[in-house]
C-alpha cells in the first residue's frame, strides 16, 4: 500500500471513492464524513477551497484499520422525517 501514497494529498472522493469508482479506504463517502464528524478519521485539510487528506493521514487510517480500531463500522445519520 505505500507505493499508493505517491502523492502528499489525496481528494475526498480519492480517499472514500464515489459511485462506481472504489476508493483507497473501503467505506462509502458518507460514511467517510460521518468518521470525520465523530473524531473516528483526522479531519481533511483545505486547500483552496476543497478539503485534501495528506498521505500521513491515510497512513493513519490504514493503520487503524489494519489494527481493528474500526471494527465498528461507522454508520452515516439518517434524516428522519418530521
Amino acid at each position: 500500500m505505500d507505493n499508493v501514497f505517491n502523492k502528499q494529498f489525496f481528494s475526498i472522493a480519492e480517499t472514500f471513492g464515489q459511485p462506481g469508482k472504489p476508493g483507497l479506504i473501503p467505506v462509502s463517502r458518507a460514511t467517510g464524513h460521518a468518521g470525520i464528524k465523530s473524531g473516528v478519521f483526522p479531519s481533511p485539510v483545505k486547500i483552496g477551497g476543497r478539503r485534501f487528506f495528506t498521505a500521513t493521514q491515510l497512513r493513519e487510517i490504514v493503520a487503524k484499520i489494519e489494527r481493528g480500531e474500526l471494527a465498528q463500522p461507522l454508520q452515516p445519520r439518517r434524516k428522519h422525517a418530521a
